[in-house]
């Protein structure tokens, strides 16, 4: 049996290499609020802004996870597209990537789950070199919130636009940050955090 994580919208790096150690994505949990489930933290001249998906209200809590749904009341689409806009288009690869997340967003999916694992497949096949996105075939909770601490000591700073940015925040940011920023260099920072690691959290 896998260990397991929960679904996440365009979530920080680390989510990613623990999708590289083959890690599943937990499908059979019930939602919970005030996660990256939903949500994701991009870098603004400002500080870090959170973008967050609406969903329909009355009806997500305690439901299974892959039956949550999407509202579309709020243009919260082309409000996400706005921000990261605002945020990375002078960032050095802005322009490479930016078609394919803004058709990503853009798709009108009905459930949270599926808008996350089209994402989530996405940078794993393009960046991670890695196209098998592993669902988990029953609940199994593990607890990795350690990793939002363990993070901030590993090798994964990089040159971004803005400047000032607390550790504890960098370790946070969405991926878009790292893909705006270092686009395919994604891969050695990879690299760099397992050869830190020693994969001994994650293989065992």
């Amino acid at each position: 049996m896998h260990k397991s994580i929960p679904t996440a919208y365009w979530p920080p790096f680390y989510y990613y290499y623990l999708l590289s150690q083959d890690i599943a994505v937990e499908s059979y949990e019930t939602y919970q609020k005030r996660s990256f489930r939903n949500k994701c933290n991009i870098l603004s001249s400002q500080g870090v802004k959170s973008l967050s998906v609406p969903l329909d209200k009355g009806k997500n809590a305690g439901q299974l996870i892959t039956d949550v749904t999407i509202s579309y009341q709020e243009n919260w689409d082309k409000q996400h597209l706005s921000s990261i806009s605002t945020c990375y288009r002078k960032s050095p690869y802005y322009l490479f990537y930016i078609d394919k997340v803004e058709a990503l967003i853009n798709q009108n999916h009905t459930h949270l789950y599926t808008l996350n694992h089209d994402i989530n497949n996405w940078v794993l096949a393009t960046f991670f070199d890695k196209t098998d996105l592993i669902s988990s075939s029953s609940f199994n909770k593990t607890d990795f919130t350690f990793l939002n601490t363990l993070f901030q000591d590993l090798p994964i700073m990089y040159g971004t636009v803005y400047s000032g940015i607390e550790d504890q925040e960098f370790a946070t940011l969405s991926i878009l940050d790292m893909i705006f920023n270092v686009g395919p260099e994604i891969a050695f920072y990879l690299e760099d955090v397992r050869k830190a690691l020693n994969s001994v959290y994650f293989c065992t």
